[in-house]
């Protein structure tokens, strides 16, 4: 059921900035880049409905807590470099998520575990065949980087062996591709 069980309070900053250079002969690059800090922190929280409390359940125990409050990155850096030149064009994109904490139980911190900063590369390269249509090829997590493994007492029993509640950019690994694009107009 849905229910209003807490307030929250972010407080951060955003910057970006993006730069373009005209290269004449040799095409357009164009940089971009942005940090992210931000800090969210429950101040509220409801008292659990008494036919759950009853039941010996938690509204919202420290478990959803460290969800909000410590389960997405602090901080992430993104940078981003583009280059066009006639009918090519490339892509190279990092970013940067920050480290995450997963409380394993909702009654002990035994099984708490933080997660290390990522850095993540992605590349792709695309030419213009014609006017319409344009074929690329890339791949993202360029670099194959996964997160950290659990801890054994959260990877039930090695099945689940990183995180996916506080994973912020998957645990599959490099993914490779080649696209087409047929732009009708």
């Amino acid at each position: 059921f849905f229910t209003n069980a807490i307030d929250t309070k972010t407080a951060g900053i955003d910057v970006v900035g993006r730069f373009a250079w005209d290269l004449m002969q040799a095409g357009v690059l164009r940089f971009t880049g942005g940090y992210n800090h931000t800090k969210t922190n429950i101040t509220r929280i409801s008292q659990t409905p008494a036919p759950l409390a009853t039941q010996q359940a938690v509204l919202f125990d420290r478990i959803e807590q460290a969800r909000i409050e410590v389960g997405q990155p602090h901080e992430t850096v993104s940078l981003t470099l583009d280059h066009a030149l006639k009918r090519f064009s490339s892509m190279l994109h990092v970013q940067r998520y920050g480290e995450v904490t997963n409380h394993g139980s909702a009654s002990t911190d035994t099984l708490d575990q933080t997660f290390g900063a990522k850095w993540i590369t992605d590349l792709s390269l695309s030419y213009r065949v014609m006017r319409q249509l344009q074929v690329s090829v890339g791949s993202n997590n360029l670099f194959d980087v996964y997160p950290d493994r659990q801890i054994p007492g959260n990877s039930n029993s090695g099945i689940f062996q990183y995180p996916n509640t506080v994973n912020t950019f998957g645990f599959n690994g490099r993914y490779v591709y080649m696209k087409l694009r047929y732009n009708l107009q």
